[in-house]
């Protein structure tokens, strides 16, 4: 059994929004490894971890074990499965509430469980998210296309980071609902980036960093494109992860 003592607070609630190969897969695995205990709820099969396991209780039960553990539950022979997909989430949920240290739980592939019944599995991680600030455990979110995010898991996020669209209605979404002409600017411009990386052999994966409290953290510096800031500061184009050569540091 875990300590009773919890740290105050957690980590941000995060969303990444991206088409395949855009990056947003890169984001989520580069940056887990920040944090001191993650689970990966992977229903592709394709994230790798120290720890794999094929089982929520197993996961569940492995969060903990060291200062350190970085688990992935593979998942996606459950997606016809809605009750049993939710069970191991609500495991694994239930270990995070009662481990001493913060843990994140990447909840990837959003747009697939949504497509496929399991409303219960996202309300319930919607709920963890919710409640994490007194439990110390945040929520990581993934989704191919903007408009693929719940509303009811989008209002539980602190920010949303784009590292691309992939098609005009995506584009069209940004326009009418997040900021304007200017963002879907930015996002073209990460797209953009991104290409002419790839075909010099070096490819990087910058994006759009938007805080969804409307607070207004950035500015222009002398010389910047529009495209680079918000006019109200509450989003801007940040570098890859690690280092890059568009946009600001990340930190």
């Amino acid at each position: 059994m875990f300590p009773v003592q919890r740290v105050s607070g957690r980590d941000v609630n995060l969303a990444f929004v991206g088409p395949p190969k855009s990056g947003k897969t890169y984001a989520m695995s580069e940056l887990r490894f920040h944090r001191a205990q993650t689970v990966y709820i992977d229903i592709t099969g394709e994230v790798v971890a120290p720890f794999v396991f094929g089982r929520g209780r197993d996961v569940a039960l492995a969060i903990g074990l060291r200062p350190c553990v970085h688990t992935v539950w593979q998942c996606g022979h459950l997606m016809d499965n809605p009750d049993v997909m939710l069970a191991g989430v609500k495991a694994i949920g239930s270990a995070a509430q009662l481990y001493h240290e913060r843990v994140t739980i990447i909840f990837d592939e959003v747009g697939a469980f949504k497509d496929q019944g399991h409303k219960k599995t996202i309300d319930h991680m919607c709920g963890v998210a919710r409640t994490g600030r007194q439990k110390g455990v945040s929520v990581w979110a993934g989704s191919h296309r903007p408009q693929e995010m719940p509303p009811n898991l989008n209002a539980v996020l602190d920010e949303t980071w784009y590292t691309g669209c992939g098609n005009a209605a995506d584009y069209d979404f940004l326009r009418r609902y997040v900021g304007r002409e200017e963002i879907v600017a930015a996002v073209k411009e990460v797209t953009r980036h991104r290409a002419a990386t790839k075909k010099a052999g070096k490819t990087e994966y910058p994006f759009v960093r938007r805080l969804h409290s409307g607070a207004a953290q950035f500015s222009r510096l002398p010389g910047d494109p529009e495209w680079t800031c918000s006019p109200d500061g509450n989003w801007c184009v940040v570098e890859q992860l690690g280092t890059g050569t568009l946009g600001r540091p990340h930190g």
